[in-house]
């Protein structure tokens, strides 16, 4: 009896540790953007935004987002790596004191132009 209870215990802390780690790595914020890299939709799961989705969509990533040198150097380097290699890349940025990884995936339309899939998650 107790090595049932006990096994039983066991299964339930098991499966509550599984299921704290997949509710940690669903965070994510996703943005579709145009070649201009003007916000054209996005998503979230488990995460919200630092500003309301009417205060960026329409307008261009660099008027948005307030990043450092380095940061805004990185960032346009994967745009342009995903864009050239066919190739998600990951970037690393920080912002309001917290570090965000961005996956970016080029994603050639019919005319030869691009959109950029953004898949934002924490660090």
């Amino acid at each position: 009896m107790f090595n049932k209870l006990l096994s039983i215990l066991c299964v339930f802390t098991a499966t509550g540790s599984i299921l704290c780690m997949d509710k940690q790595t669903t965070q994510r914020l996703n943005f579709l953007l145009d070649e201009d890299l003007i916000f054209l939709s996005h998503s979230a799961e488990d995460m919200s935004y630092l500003t309301q989705p009417d205060e960026f969509l329409g307008k261009n990533l660099c008027d948005v987002l307030l990043l450092s040198d380095k940061d805004w150097a990185n960032l346009v380097e994967g745009f342009s790596v995903a864009q050239y290699s066919s190739k998600t890349t990951t970037v690393s940025y920080a912002l309001k004191e917290k570090i965000f990884l961005a996956e970016i995936t080029a994603l050639k339309k019919a005319d030869k132009t691009h959109e950029f899939f953004v898949k934002i998650t924490p660090r």
